[in-house]
């Protein structure tokens, strides 16, 4: 039936719960599983036409946040992941430094 399983994840509850169905539904199949986290881009803080605010936070830290709570995800789908293919008998593929 399916053969790979598009997981979109924003690391809240609500998407560890679905994670959590996914990994099932793709260990029931034999299906591949891909995880995906997308973030809203930078945009600066504007209130009105005739003055700009300076930002809660740069645009840097706001990427660098943003890659680390990717990166939170990544590992944590791993972990699960790699626990279910280890009841299954399986090895997990070696991950990339984090």
């Amino acid at each position: 039936m399916f053969k790979h399983i598009l997981f979109p994840t924003d690391g809240t509850e609500l998407s560890r719960k679905a994670q959590a169905a996914a990994l099932e539904l793709a260990k029931s199949l034999g299906a591949r599983v891909t995880a995906i986290h997308s973030i809203e881009p930078y945009t600066p803080q504007v209130t009105d036409l005739t003055f700009v605010y300076a930002d809660p936070i740069p645009p840097e830290e706001y990427l660098a946040a943003a890659r680390q709570a990717s990166a939170a995800i990544y590992f944590g789908l791993a972990v699960v992941l790699s626990t279910l293919m280890a009841l299954a008998g399986r090895a997990l593929p070696a991950l990339p430094p984090r």
